[in-house]
């Protein structure tokens, strides 16, 4: 359903360049859930722009439901995007309009007429649970009603690819859960297809098939979610996963990795691999020479000069000593 290939996106800002994006291949399979995670200024929300075209990429092709995008005109683009619904990570809502209005905003200049806009926005708000907020206005509404609200107007356009971009970042905990399940339920009753951004990991691996770990614009590992969490091979992806808080007494013990350092700047960053300024499995080779996306297992890709070697026990330690890899690890 989705396809991007070899897709960069830079930006100019003054005399500096940002590589917000960097050579990202991925493919989304129809009706699944690709999640996407990767602290602040991974290119996560850039990425998820680049596939309705709101960000036009620098390089690469995307091809969404056999269309590619970066191929068409800007009125068979409007097209096509009506076809890729997005939720925004702060809602988006147009202030001055009602929950009524805001739904129906993606159906302007459809030619329909105002009964059938009517039947078709009721539905949705009943969908998600907001029947009585019709004549509300955003700020009337809780944080969680609002995303409900933006979750509407992303099917107004009875969408088949639905891009989700901190869709729960700003929401408590309970309300996560609510927006979770709702979004699974709408992928399982509308047969869509999802691109999940999030920086939280336990909400990633709840709702997603398939999993792409971003750092400073690059793809470091994407396989299946079960396999991410069962052998994460990329440093970076072992880092990000012993963070994860826990209240298990039996994994108090697990390994937990402590990066160092501060992520480098995007506008001016380190040669080679862009992780090895703050990886505990650096090497001299991983300075100056980047490693490329390599299939270590079927469905399974790493970027790491050493992606063979990161292996994980049964009770997710790991199998080697990060207090003195970077000793061990020269070429």
């Amino acid at each position: 359903m989705i396809q991007l290939e070899h897709v960069s996106k830079r930006f100019e800002t003054g005399k500096q360049t940002v590589e917000a994006v960097k050579d990202v291949s991925l493919h989304i399979e129809k009706g699944t859930i690709a999640g996407i995670i990767g602290f602040s200024g991974a290119g996560k929300s850039t990425l998820a722009r680049c596939v309705n075209l709101l960000e036009r990429p620098t390089e690469g092709r995307v091809i969404v439901g056999g269309s590619e995008l970066t191929a068409l005109s800007g009125r068979q683009l409007r097209e096509k995007r009506k076809k890729i619904g997005m939720i925004f990570q702060h809602f988006n809502l147009f202030a001055s309009r009602t929950v009524y209005g805001n739904v129906a905003y993606p159906l302007r200049g459809s030619g329909r007429s105002k009964k059938e806009i009517e039947d078709k926005v009721k539905p949705l708000l009943e969908l998600v649970g907001l029947s009585d907020k019709a004549d509300a206005y955003p700020s009337q509404l809780s944080g969680g009603q609002k995303q409900r609200v933006a979750i509407a107007r992303a099917l107004a356009s009875d969408p088949e690819v639905l891009l989700s971009d901190e869709a729960t970042s700003a929401l408590d905990v309970s309300v996560q859960a609510q927006i979770i399940g709702l979004l699974k339920r709408l992928k399982e009753e509308r047969e869509l297809t999802y691109l999940f951004i999030s920086h939280n990991l336990s909400v990633v691996r709840y709702i997603s098939d398939r999993i792409g770990v971003m750092y400073l614009g690059n793809m470091v590992e994407v396989a299946e979610t079960d396999e991410i969490f069962s052998d994460p091979r990329h440093p970076y992806t072992i880092a990000l996963l012993s963070s994860i808080p826990t209240t298990d007494p039996d994994s108090l013990t697990k390994e937990r990795i402590i990066l160092e350092g501060n992520i480098p700047s995007p506008i001016k960053p380190p040669s080679g691999c862009k992780f090895h300024t703050r990886c505990f499995m650096a090497c001299d080779k991983c300075k100056v020479v980047p490693p490329t996306l390599t299939e270590v297992k079927p469905g399974h890709f790493v970027a790491c000069h050493f992606a063979e070697q990161q292996k994980v026990d049964a009770e997710g330690n790991y199998l080697f000593d990060v207090k003195v890899a970077t000793n061990q690890r020269k070429e």
